[in-house]
């Protein structure tokens, strides 16, 4: 099934949609995710201070689903209860996962686990092409608890608290990091999380194997941008300059002339 915007219009849903069907494809569409009225269940996000109410993320539940040139985004939630953008696998498996070419913007302001993407029990997802900023509390993308086989490639990933963060368990391993731009990672606002970082790793139990962060391109990221390393992640490759977009902080992220990256054939936003 799929569901999009007719040719030359731009639908928007509102509210907390649940993807529960295999092989949905969402196209063309917009989604202010602003119910702040949903209860949410123990342990989910956004519960600020006990709270159990909040924002709540467009979800997918099922496999072989594709998100692909939409806009992500919370409006009209107050600023302390924007939660996670895209939340996958939090109660089933998830396998087939496309997650190309969408804006995702302005969640992660609850707690510093509310993220732009969450990978929880996700399989051999793909997620490229996406432009994924303003989530100052949270990363840009999380892999957690046993996200696997994942591959995660050009994306540009702007004013997060971190661009990624990677870990749980053993079973998050064997995920490829590539190709992305990694800029102006803002910190975090709780203690214990690493702040400004590209990307970072925390382990509860034995870490997870063969991940690999290499290729991407680091801008205004604390020292190496890179928390954690060892047998859970491998970085190497990862290079430091400005990638000249034409407009960032206006959430443009086009290449402009002369961009070190104009090669890698990041996504327009068409």
């Amino acid at each position: 099934m799929t569901i999009r915007s007719a040719p030359g219009e731009v639908a928007t849903i509102y509210g907390a949609p649940l993807v529960t069907g295999a092989g949905t494809t969402l196209s063309h569409l917009r989604f202010d995710v602003d119910n702040v009225n949903h209860v949410l269940a123990a342990g989910e996000h956004c519960q600020p201070r006990g709270e159990t109410t909040g924002a709540f993320s467009l979800e997918i539940e099922a496999s072989n689903v594709t998100l692909e040139r939409s806009d992500v985004f919370q409006s009209d939630v107050a600023f302390d209860k924007r939660a996670v953008g895209i939340g996958v696998g939090w109660h089933v498996p998830v396998t087939g996962l496309v997650i190309r070419n969408n804006r995702i913007h302005d969640f992660g302001h609850c707690r510093d686990e509310d993220h732009g993407i969450y990978l929880d029990q996700v399989n051999g997802a793909r997620v490229y092409g996406n432009w994924i900023y303003d989530i100052p509390h949270g990363a840009g993308i999380q892999l957690w608890s046993s996200a696997h086989n994942v591959h995660i490639y050009l994306n540009v990933i702007d004013r997060a608290a971190s661009g990624l963060s990677l870990g749980g368990y053993s079973t998050t391993s064997n995920n490829l990091i590539d190709h992305n731009v990694i800029m102006n990672s803002v910190g975090a606002a709780e203690a214990g999380y690493p702040k400004g970082v590209a990307i970072w790793t925390y382990w509860l139990e034995k870490e997870g194997e063969h991940n690999t962060f290499s290729d991407n391109l680091l801008f205004r990221t604390t020292s190496n941008g890179v928390v954690g390393g060892g047998r859970g992640l491998l970085a190497i490759h990862n290079i430091r300059a400005n990638p000249r977009f034409v407009d960032p902080a206006a959430g443009d992220y086009r290449v402009a002339p002369g961009s070190p990256v104009a090669k890698w054939g990041l996504w327009n936003g068409r």
